[in-house]
């Protein structure tokens, strides 16, 4: 059961949930396959065989009458004697986290689990070794010895000075964009795009209108000044979509931050412009991770 009652999320509520709708109806297939039964689309409970209702609970009122411990957190709860599966959190992106925590209430047996944070970086090394190791579909597929990746990976990540970095990195060997660990809340790009080989990133598109076109940037011209070699390394995709991925990553940017950007066009003349973000999209889900902060710790969801 879908939620419907967009408006409880604010001004611009209803077009946000409008879009959530959209993604879990062309997601119809995955879910099926998650699930193992046929999904059909509903917005009203039908009130009996195996369900999912889907919150927030404020634009789905029938997840309140199914009463469980923990409501208002973000979390995924089943009931086996009435086969219900819920989803619920305060927002979008809490539900979208919660979505992403099936597999580990699967693997461990509880009735609920919920999105936390952890409490030092051993443990988020843990629960990246354990809930990815429970959760990534694509082992055999890809060819993949999770044991070995985390033996490469979690000592570096401990003596990292950077360990979001360095978890970036040990995630980018899935070669999955949907798994990997994003600083929280999760930044979102830039109206631009870029193409990014090695250490190079090309501007694929620049939108009339924007920072970057008026100040005199084109596609073709090169970005400067940013880590690209960096994010080359820890962004995780596939090999023909990794380009793309990786220049998505490395336009992405907190909401509300102005951030400059320069620019170096054919001829050799050095350019730029600012870019400003005002909204904040769902992203999908995965694991995520804010930096850590002097003192603090990633948080991570299965």
């Amino acid at each position: 059961m879908l939620p419907r009652d967009g408006a409880a999320l604010g001004p611009d509520g209803e077009r946000a949930l409008a879009g959530f709708r959209e993604l879990l109806y062309r997601e119809r297939a995955e879910i099926e396959a998650e699930c193992g039964v046929p999904a059909r689309f509903v917005d009203t409970d039908p009130g009996e065989g195996p369900r999912w209702l889907i919150g927030p609970a404020a634009c789905n009122p029938a997840i309140s009458t199914y009463p469980r411990r923990g409501e208002g957190q973000a979390g995924v709860w089943l009931d086996r004697e009435r086969e219900v599966l819920i989803t619920d959190a305060p927002d979008l992106f809490g539900v979208i986290e919660a979505i992403s925590l099936i597999r580990t209430l699967v693997m461990t047996g509880q009735d609920a689990v919920f999105v936390s944070e952890c409490r030092d970086l051993d443990e988020a090394i843990e629960r990246i070794t354990r809930e990815v190791g429970w959760t990534y579909p694509s082992f055999a597929l890809r060819g993949l010895d999770w044991e070995a990746i985390c033996a490469r990976h979690r000592e570096e990540v401990a003596r990292a000075s950077d360990p979001l970095a360095a978890m970036q990195t040990w995630l980018a060997e899935l070669q999955d964009a949907h798994t990997w660990i994003k600083p929280s809340p999760a930044p979102v790009p830039l109206p631009y795009e870029v193409w990014v080989e090695g250490d190079t990133a090309v501007f694929t598109r620049v939108p009339q209108g924007t920072a970057a076109w008026d100040a005199g940037v084109r596609p073709g011209d090169v970005l400067l000044d940013e880590d690209t070699a960096g994010w080359w390394a820890r962004t995780g995709s596939t090999p023909h979509a990794k380009p793309l991925m990786t220049g998505y990553r490395l336009l992405s940017t907190p909401v509300g931050v102005e951030r400059t950007l320069a620019a170096r066009r054919a001829g050799g003349r050095r350019g730029g412009g600012r870019g400003g973000l005002r909204n904040r999209p769902p992203h999908p889900p995965g694991v995520s991770g804010p930096p850590p902060p002097p003192g603090g710790v990633p948080r991570v969801g299965g």
